[in-house]
């Protein structure tokens, strides 16, 4: 099974989030995250889990599961792991083989798949708002495509990157 990132994040300020919210209202952005990861594993943290509206939770037609160490939280329809190699475990145990388990935050999480990541799936929005959450600086991925967009007065991009020895020649 392959890993993924996916986040929307400042270009400038790296930041992913503020207040337990996102930054930026970019349906665009949220029509993507749909169509990559529907059908796929998505592994989140719980305050990720939390900033979800109740109508999404779970995510539909996903594997979903949360990472925390909170031994209470148990909402059905989730798996739980106390860390991400133990939620990655459950997305190769329940997920299709050739699936790509998908982190879509926060922060922590990010910044616990960076080093296995195969492919980052990032809209990269050109705004200098900063927030309390941010992605990690990431290297040895190239970028193998770029969609410019702009929505609601925001210029983004979607960009594909892949792990440099991943690339086939």
């Amino acid at each position: 099974m392959k890993l993924g990132l996916i986040a929307a994040y400042s270009t400038t300020t790296r930041a992913i989030g503020a207040g337990g919210k996102l930054i930026w209202e970019l349906p665009g952005d949220k029509n993507h995250f749909r169509e990559v990861t529907r059908g796929e594993p998505v592994i989140m943290g719980r305050l990720t889990w939390e900033s979800l509206p109740h109508e999404f939770r779970p995510l539909p037609k996903r594997i979903n599961i949360v990472v925390t160490s909170d031994e209470s939280f148990a909402p059905p329809g989730v798996f739980v792991a106390r860390s991400f190699p133990e939620a990655f475990k459950i997305a190769e145990d329940e997920g299709h083989p050739d699936a790509t388990a998908w982190a879509i935050g926060g922060e922590r999480i990010y910044e616990a798949a960076l080093a296995r990541a195969d492919v980052l799936d990032l809209t990269e929005v050109h705004d200098d708002t900063d927030g309390d959450v941010h992605f990690p600086v990431f290297s040895g991925f190239t970028e193998v495509s770029r969609e410019p967009r702009e929505e609601n007065g925001i210029s983004y991009d979607f960009v594909r990157y892949v792990r440099d020895a991943t690339l086939s020649t």
